[in-house]
């Protein structure tokens, strides 16, 4: 009896913290939105005898997910990119190669923000948000060549971009909102880590290690997005 009577009381305090960790709450409000991300990327380098300048402009989906308090700061966490290529490239048949190799890049990037409610009206349907951002990413590229004048190589690296996130929130439904922010890029944290598999070289330059810290890096970002209230 004193043993079912603990086995009862373990049920029902198990199903009291549920309910205490998962029950709805009227003061938090949920929103999943789905983000258009636009990135443009210059980089311009120097040799001593030419100069070298590169742009991109890249699109990718997101989602994420806000947690807000009565309307006003909320966390927001969400996936940026993740994307996988495989490329083969090859010169011969397979009795004799005479170049090529196989590619692989691998890219997770997600997103961390806190917004600070700028909006002195809280029934307003156009709110404004301003805030930190993380962004964290991992990234890799293997290199496996077909042929032996050139040597396996692999590259990973681990980072996160840092910036003040300029937030504009639109109403265009109880359930429905439009979300248009833009990133100011402060800096980005990098540890990356490269390994070669060439004899040639001594075993010390076979592995390499970098960290890196760079002020206002040179991309800017533009994200729009349509939320729906959960």
């Amino acid at each position: 009896m004193h043993g079912s009577m603990n086995q009862l009381l373990k049920k029902v305090m198990i199903a009291v913290f549920g309910l205490f960790i998962f029950k709805p709450s009227n003061a938090q409000e949920k929103t999943l939105k789905a983000f258009s991300n636009f990135l443009y990327t210059h980089n311009e380098s120097s040799t001593g005898l030419s100069e070298n300048s590169e742009s991109s402009l890249s699109f990718s989906p997101g989602l994420s997910l806000s947690i807000s308090h009565k309307q006003k700061n909320f966390h927001e966490i969400g996936i940026m990119n993740i994307s996988y290529d495989r490329n083969k490239e090859k010169t011969g048949d397979d009795t004799q190669i005479t170049s090529g190799a196989i590619e692989k890049d691998l890219l997770i990037r997600f997103r961390y923000d806190y917004n600070f409610s700028l909006s002195r009206s809280p029934g307003s349907k156009w709110k404004v948000f301003l805030g930190p951002s993380f962004s964290p990413y991992y990234a890799r590229n293997v290199f496996e060549p077909f042929i032996s004048t050139q040597f396996y190589k692999v590259n990973w690296a681990i980072g996160s971009h840092i910036a003040l996130l300029a937030r504009s929130i639109v109403e265009l439904s109880p359930k429905i909102l439009l979300d248009i922010n833009v990133p100011v890029n402060l800096a980005t944290l990098e540890f990356q880590y490269t390994r070669e598999s060439n004899p040639n070289l001594p075993v010390s330059r076979q592995r390499l290690n970098e960290l890196s810290l760079e002020g206002l890096p040179s991309y800017f970002e533009f994200r729009v997005g349509l939320g729906v209230r959960i």
